[in-house]
């Protein structure tokens, strides 16, 4: 799945926002996690972060015997710079679901600021229900993708009046 979107800031800026730990560990308080927790290393144009949130999830009662109703996302980032765009990889495992998702985004610049570019595929480690799982997972991270993207620009926004 995918999920794009524009937002009217310079490319350093919104670079800059979603690889500041304080302002990930916001973010995932702000939208719902119980805890959250960011740790970073930066080097030049290369960025890595390992983002811990613990959350409770609403589980629909056909995947509650795999999946338990709190649950802590690993996600490790890795941002490089290439040529004028930014590019991330990055995996996230989850205590308390046998799935994992991988993903890349994208951060590009365009006239009227940048946008950013997210796919993501998952991937479950069960043998009855895997398709359910996956089909339920991709919906929900892609809406979480969506309120991610609003967050930051209501904060961009916030930030540069």
């Amino acid at each position: 799945m995918q999920v794009t979107h524009t937002f009217p800031q310079d490319i350093q800026t919104v670079f800059k926002t979603l690889t500041d730990p304080e302002f990930l560990k916001q973010r995932a308080i702000a939208l719902g996690s119980a805890k959250a927790s960011c740790e970073s290393y930066v080097s030049d144009h290369h960025c890595q972060l390992t983002l811990v949130r613990e959350r409770k999830i609403n589980v629909p009662g056909v995947l509650s015997a795999f999946v338990k109703s709190v649950q802590i996302a690993t996600t490790e980032e890795h941002w490089s710079l290439n040529g004028d765009q930014y590019e991330c990889s990055n995996n996230t495992e989850i205590d308390g679901a046998p799935l994992s998702i991988k993903g890349s985004m994208t951060l590009t610049p365009n006239e009227n600021g940048c946008t950013l570019s997210a796919s993501f595929e998952t991937k479950a480690r069960i043998m009855f229900g895997k398709k359910n799982l996956q089909q339920y997972a991709a919906k929900t991270i892609s809406k979480e993708l969506e309120l991610e993207c609003e967050y930051t620009a209501k904060h961009l926004g916030s930030a540069n009046p």
